[in-house]
């Protein structure tokens, strides 16, 4: 599956800009290609959108990559 990439830049009145990186429907996404976007795009967080888990058998895979993104930024997730 490939990864769809949009940029947004807006001004929150902050004194210093913050990178968000935003993932949703993951389903049965690459981890190594995931990690690899987190590493290559740098973000001050990454935000899970949910829906990355379908069912129990493909947890460990969703649960691999949240550890693995929290190792590198912060990471944040709705289930």
């Amino acid at each position: 599956m490939a990864l769809c990439k949009t940029e947004y830049t807006f001004s929150a009145g902050m004194k210093k800009p913050v990178r968000f990186l935003f993932f949703s429907d993951l389903h049965d996404c690459n981890n190594e290609q995931l990690i690899e976007t987190v590493e290559s795009v740098r973000p001050d967080a990454v935000l899970v959108g949910g829906d990355f888990i379908q069912n129990a058998q493909k947890r460990e895979k969703g649960l691999s990559f949240l550890r693995s993104s929290a190792g590198l930024v912060p990471t944040f997730c709705s289930i």
